[in-house]
């Protein structure tokens, strides 16, 4: 019976399928399956589950036939003998020896010291010690003038000696207590194990006060314990110096007080009930006694291991009560007397404490705590289980063991020794190494006739190289739990057994499960027979052929090749054929196998374990070899993933049944033994931080969970195992040369099988060359090359496992491999050692692109420090030239930054595009671009990310240039050669690199120039830019943002520019045209006059760079000018709504006119008639060229009361000056359309309006004058304004007032003949003489004594004698 292994099971190798996959996750499917068999190996029943005891209902067990099983019941019938240990090797006491046994006296005691691997014996006052293994190395001590009575061994406490001090050898006699320094003579090849040497003078001496020490023992933090003839428990103290409250060196009895030390010992009651065996348990701090009586006593040491107070006392006849009360069937005499008790480790067992052993073998189980709180601190004693020695079943076929003198019990193995005749000895062994995944107590025993009388056991324990536990957690602390001998057994040395006896040494060594194997192999020579095959029926399934597989990697001498070769014929030829199985896919619980889980276990996906496919009928099995006669048994419930399985019914119960591929049991020991070995690093963190003392101060350093000894041991391991699969499994060329692809197009059971096992063994080459890395990063100083990783990344680190590490953490390998190139680089050493060295170790994680970086790395380096400008150049043209060689996986970053630290920067641009076009090498990206980026192109996607990634590295860097040039940055400084760029050179270098950047004709690297520029409003650098690609980029970019505004006017720019001015005028149009608030009516205007400008500047030839446009260039500019010209229209109703008064209504005005260019006959409905704007009405009229005179006289009749009523509030001089220019200004405007400049009615009105003002009479016609209308034409206006007879009644004073304004014109004509045409000039002479004496006339019809009309007599008559002089 063994531990259950899922022959359902099955890797999820599904990932292989996918092109895309990474080796993440390549991994990741096998490390999953992995998980699972740890996860099962995790989950044996600890000590108290198989007792099935409770602390108020022990439990007894050894009376079924079950307990210990018939190894027959599981060979069908073939006798299988399967020894616990190996013969005893027996070694005699040192020849000089000898002969001190015939000088005898009073006493003589011997004793065995794993801890040194020596054996003493004291004989009266003298005690010798030597070397048991060869009976060499005799030391001995004679400084003693009394008989010794006991002797121990004690490691001392850390700081109170010196550091040759390794053990003390405490000394007993009946007056006084010794203890010896013991040192060894250094061994390099065996550490501390040298010769041994004993310092001959006592470092302490104390007094026993008369009390006869039996036993001595130390725990393993130096504490000095006695147990005494007067059944006390003493204590021996020490320390460096004295203290204010004691002595350097004392004696305390804890078993009556803590100042026993202070009473003379006459006072001391004495007891006879001696000690005669004191056993701790280091880890929880517990004290245990064995009196001669049989009671045992309980001390707590303290949750520290510092203090002692007794806690308890069970008696003899208590335990023999308890025990028969449980086995009642049994003789009370087999429960007495105890000859020994073993204290149990907490990694043994969390709720067991003690284990007593009485003269029949009955073994007792104690628990000093209580089973639900098993972490508090000792408080009783309480039976729990009464474990019987074989013989005591109801038809018992063996004879009881009796007599039992000497036993021992750790991790799970009883030693008994036992006397059935005199001087002679048997000694039995009892273990459940094979049933140690049995929820029930079951183990194996062997019995071995001894030739001499022994009287001592003990085992030399070693650490094993490496960390194999399973913890469990309690309250307020976590326990490591001792995994089974056959998980950890392929680590694992046989455990060696020291016996001592009056003969000499004998040294015997407990077999492991595997060494069973190869004794029966040896034994049978070969694996074809029935006493082998019986063996693989006992351990079925996967662990047969995981112990056989141990033995086919494991063993390398020649003289073991034959064994080798059975042991793997044994494990195919046991191993069987995977198989099609019919299985149901029912949703139900995995129970835990006992109910304390040490952990939570990984998840897995139980669908995992099988493979369904169809049959075929070309099945090759993967083994050329025969079927395994032992069917592979299912112990667990299978689950089928539903893409993986083939239903073929369904039951009325719901259950799918399905048909599915079960694997090997060859297949699944793979995994299994894989997955042991693992075991102690795969859950393991990687690094722990560790605050250190530096030169720099305090710092945080980062060191290995995994010693050097450690990594050789798994590496060791793992090469075998690979190095097997290689040369026993042939994989297609399909699966070694392409492993991501194509590899589940066969239907075959076998080539599952054979899939599952090849990726297994890509991961064991991944973890060898992950181990090979982390042993390389350990011989040069981990702490040192780690501290060169990112702050980040160093966090990272301590967060991972190696799990983590070695199935996700390819990026993180890859930084601790050029971490340590760069530590080498910063040492000035040369990188082509290392370098080799890395890809030798880790070529998958250390490329060749790897070292060519680190290659080019030392030559910038050492440029850094070259003078000759020439050789400067020449040495990083060839660092270049190596980066340009390691293709698409360069570490760009890392490459830049280098060429950076020595401002090449004309590198950096090389080493970007080249980069981005070998990781696009299809130029699938820019294909995926000119497309429109659709969705479902994937593969495009990805080739433009991944060029995106260095052009953006690369801009970025110039990005730096830019902002240092402009002093906005930092500058960089190299910390070797400490120079900086200065304002002008890193000017001088940005431009450099973007010219250099600009001659690439990698039209996607332009268009991620183009979009820097762009994002960084660096326009004026963007239209320099002479490119074929730049056009179709702003073309493009402009479709895709159709709102921009920007982007337009970059490309009506970059049309300007290249002399595309009928396209720029188009752009221009589309902008001035657009509806948008964005574009205020003053840039619309803008926008129509560089159009117009444009036009003007192309040829006269219609164009089609941006459509169909058929119109000529005159044709084109005249629309624009109209354009212009009603644009200006709506300007100026702009400026007047915004001089109104602000309202909800001139609110939405104003917008809704710098929204658009809008038609004329809506400014003048909308805007211009709306908001009684009568000079815009005017304007849109003369635009529109409408002609209605009474309209234009209303509207102009508008303008002047408007106008009026404006400046009704200023002085008389500036309402003339006003009008005057406003007069001027409309003139202007309308000099060649008279007809809506109506000056007659201008003219009548303002006269009337401004009569009553106080204006100059002339001021109207001297305004006119100056305006260029003839002379002429307003002295008619004003005679026939004159003559006529309106407005007399409203303008008393109107014919005077005309008068002189008629006086004034032609008073101008004779100073300024030349007002009037030559030719022209006597007909108005002439026709000047009549009005005037007309005027004269008139005026002496009136009041002559009105002094106006007196000074216009006067000033005619001269007028008319000046006029006829022109004549």
């Amino acid at each position: 019976m063994t531990i259950p292994i899922d022959n359902n099971f099955r890797v999820n190798t599904s990932v292989v399928n996918r092109t895309d996959v990474t080796t993440a996750n390549l991994y990741d499917g096998v490390a999953i399956s992995v998980d699972h068999f740890l996860t099962t190996d995790s989950t044996f029943p600890q000590m108290l589950e198989t007792l099935k005891a409770t602390q108020r209902y022990p439990t007894v067990s050894g009376l079924q036939d079950s307990d210990y099983p018939n190894i027959n019941d599981w060979t069908a019938g073939t006798q299988l003998s399967l020894s616990q240990f190996t013969p005893l090797t027996t070694i005699p006491l040192p020849k000089g020896l000898l002969e001190q046994f015939t000088h005898i006296q009073q006493n003589c005691e011997m004793g065995i010291m794993t801890e040194i691997r020596r054996a003493w014996v004291a004989i009266d006052c003298y005690i010798y010690l030597w070397n048991y293994d060869n009976a060499s190395d005799v030391a001995y001590y004679d400084g003693l003038s009394e008989t010794i009575l006991s002797v121990g061994l004690v490691q001392p406490k850390d700081g109170v000696f010196k550091p040759h001090i390794k053990y003390l050898l405490v000394l007993t006699t009946a007056v006084e207590i010794l203890l010896l320094g013991i040192t060894f003579t250094p061994n390099e090849d065996d550490g501390d194990s040298g010769d041994l040497l004993l310092v001959p003078d006592p470092i302490f001496r104390i007094s026993t006060d008369n009390i006869v020490m039996n036993v001595i023992y130390g725990s393993h933090d130096g504490r000095i314990f006695l147990g005494g003839r007067d059944g006390c428990v003493y204590e021996v103290t020490y320390q460096a110096e004295d203290g204010w409250f004691g002595r350097k060196c004392r004696k305390i009895n804890h078993s009556s007080s803590t100042l026993s030390f202070l009473i003379p010992a006459f006072f001391a009651l004495a007891k006879d009930d001696e000690i005669i065996q004191i056993d701790i348990d280091n880890k929880r701090h517990i004290l245990y006694t064995l009196t001669k009586n049989g009671t045992i006593d309980v001390f707590d040491l303290g949750a520290d291991g510092k203090s002692t107070y007794r806690v308890t006392s069970k008696s003899l006849n208590s335990i023999v009560n308890e025990a028969s009360a449980v086995a009642q069937t049994i003789d009370q005499l087999n429960f007495k007397p105890i000859i020994s008790i073993n204290a149990i480790d907490e990694s043994e067992s969390i709720h067991i404490n003690l284990i007593a052993v009485t003269k029949a073998g009955v073994r007792l189980y104690f628990t000093a705590t209580s089973l639900t709180s098993p972490e508090q601190r000792p408080f009783a004693l309480s039976l729990l289980h009464v474990r019987l020695p074989p013989g005591f079943t109801a038809s018992p076929s063996i004879q009881r063991p009796t007599s039992v003198h000497c036993s021992y019990f750790n991790r799970g193995t009883l030693l008994m020794v036992s006397s059935h005749i005199e001087n002679k000895d048997f000694l039995w062994t009892i273990n459940n190494d094979s049933f140690a995944f049995n929820l029930e107590l079951m183990e194996l025993f062997s019995v071995s006739q001894l030739s001499s009388k022994i009287w001592r056991i003990a085992e030399e324990t070693k650490a094993l190289p490496y960390k194999p536990y399973h913890q469990y957690v309690l309250k307020n602390k976590v326990v490591s739990l001792e995994t089974p001998l056959l998980v950890t057994q392929h680590m694992e040395e046989p455990r060696k057994f020291v016996f001592l006896t009056s003969q000499g040494i004998h040294i015997g060594y407990k077999t492991r499960i595997v060494d069973q194997l190869y004794k029966l192999l040896v034994d049978n020579q070969g694996y074809d027979n029935e006493t082998v095959k019986a063996f693989f029926a006992l351990h079925s399934g996967a662990q047969g052929c995981a112990i056989a597989l141990i033995l086919a990697c494991g063993l390398k001498s020649s003289q073991e090749a034959k064994i080798k070769e059975w042991a793997t014929s044994a494990f195919f030829h046991y191993g069987g054929d995977p198989q099609l199985t019919n299985s149901q896919m029912i949703q139900t619980h995995i129970q835990q196998p006992f109910p304390h889980q040490p952990y939570t276990s990984p998840t897995f996906d139980r669908s995992l374990h099988q493979v369904s496919t169809p049959v075929s009928s070309t099945n090759q099995p993967l083994f050329s070899t025969p079927s395994s006669p032992i069917q592979p048994q299912s112990l667990h419930t299978s689950y089928m993933s539903p893409e993986m399985s083939c239903q073929i019914g369904q039951q009325s119960t719901g259950a799918v049944v399905s048909v599915g591929t079960q694997f090997s049991n060859k297949h699944n020991a793979v995994y299994l033994y894989f997955s042991r070995i693992i075991r102690p690093f795969w859950s393991l963190k990687c690094v722990s931080s560790q605050k250190t003392m530096t030169s720099e101060g305090h710092k945080e350093l980062l060191m290995s969970n995994i010693s050097l000894n450690e990594i050789k041991a798994y590496d060791n391991r793992l090469t075998e195992l690979r190095d097997f699969l290689k040369t026993n499994i042939k994989f297609s060329p399909n699966l070694e040369n392409d492993n991501r692809k194509d590899i589940f197009k066969g239907s075959d059971i076998y080539a599952n099988e054979k899939t599952s096992l090849y990726l297994l063994v890509k991961l064991i080459e991944h973890c060898i060359e992950v181990l090979g890395l982390w042993k390389l990063l350990c011989d040069h100083q981990f702490h040192a090359v780690t501290s060169v990783l990112p702050i980040e990344k160093q966090t990272q680190l301590i967060g991972m496992t190696f799990k983590d590490l070695v199935v996700y953490g390819n990026e993180m390998t890859t930084l601790l491999a050029s971490a340590l190139v760069r530590r080498f680089i910063e040492d000035n050493s040369t990188t082509d050692i290392i370098n080799r060295r890395l890809q030798d170790v880790c070529p998958s994680i250390y490329k060749n692109e790897n070292a060519l970086h680190a290659k080019a790395h030392e030559l910038v380096m050492k440029a850094k420090s070259i003078t000759n400008p020439t050789d400067r150049s020449s040495q990083l043209e060839t660092a270049l030239n190596l980066c340009k060689k390691i293709g698409a996986r360069i570490n760009l970053p890392a490459v830049c930054e280098l060429f950076q630290s020595v401002h090449m920067y004309e590198a950096v641009v090389d080493i970007c595009l080249l980069t981005a076009q070998n990781r696009d090498p299809q130029n699938l990206a820019l294909h995926y671009y000119k497309n429109g980026e659709p969705i479902e192109d994937q593969m495009g996607y990805y080739s433009y990310n991944n060029r995106n990634e260095c052009y953006k590295l690369l801009l970025e860097i110039y990005e730096r240039l830019v902002q240092q040039s402009k002093s906005l940055l930092n500058p960089r400084v190299d910390e070797s050669i400490k120079t900086v760029l200065s304002l002008e050179e890193a000017k001088k270098r940005s431009n450099d690199l973007l010219s250099r950047a600009i001659e690439s004709n990698d039209e996607l690297f332009h268009i991620s120039l183009y979009n820097w520029l762009y994002e960084f409003q660096q326009s004026d650098k963007l239209l320099e830019i002479k490119s074929p690609y730049l056009e179709n980029y702003l073309k493009r970019k402009t479709s895709a943002f159709s709102d921009s505004i920007a982007l337009m006017d970059l490309l009506w720019m970059y049309y300007e520019r290249n002399g595309h001015y009928r396209a720029a005028a188009h752009i221009l149009t589309k902008l001035a045209e657009r509806h948008s608030p964005e574009v205020s009516l003053y840039k619309r205007l803008e926008y129509l006059s560089r159009a117009i400008v444009c036009m003007k500047s192309s040829d006269s030839r219609p164009t089609s760079l941006l459509g169909d446009d058929s119109q000529s260039a005159g044709e084109k500019l005249h629309e624009l000018e109209e354009k212009m010209e009603v644009a200006r229209i709506q300007l100026q109703i702009l400026e007047h709504i915004q001089k109104l008064t602000d309202t909800p209504l001139t609110h939405e005005a104003i917008n809704a006119l710098n929204s658009d260019l809008l038609e004329i006959t809506s400014l003048y409905e909308e805007f211009a008639e709306r908001f009684n704007l009568p000079e815009c009405q005017l304007a849109i009229l003369h635009c529109a060229g409408h002609y209605d005179p009474n309209l234009i006289e209303t509207i102009w009749h508008n303008i002047f009361d408007n106008d009026l009523r404006a400046i009704h509030s200023l002085s008389t001089e500036a309402q003339k000056n006003y009008l005057t220019t406003k007069i001027r200004n409309f003139a202007i405007i309308y000099a060649n359309a008279e007809k809506y400049f109506p000056i007659e009615f201008i003219v009548k009105y303002l006269e009337t309006k401004t009569q009553n003002i106080g204006f100059e009479a002339q001021w109207l016609a001297q305004c006119l004058l100056s305006l260029d209308i003839k002379l002429s034409n307003l002295l008619n206006l004003y005679h026939k304004l004159y003559r006529s007879r309106e407005l007399s009644i409203s303008w008393p004073r109107k014919q005077i007032h005309l008068l002189r304004i008629l006086t004034y014109l032609i008073d101008t004509f004779t100073q300024m003949q030349q007002l009037v045409d030559f030719a022209e000039r006597r007909q108005f002479c002439n026709k000047t003489l009549d009005i005037i004496s007309g005027y004269l006339l008139d005026l002496q019809t009136m009041d002559t004594e009105d002094k106006d009309v007196k000074n216009l007599l006067i000033d005619l008559k001269s007028l008319k004698s000046r006029v006829e002089r022109c004549l």
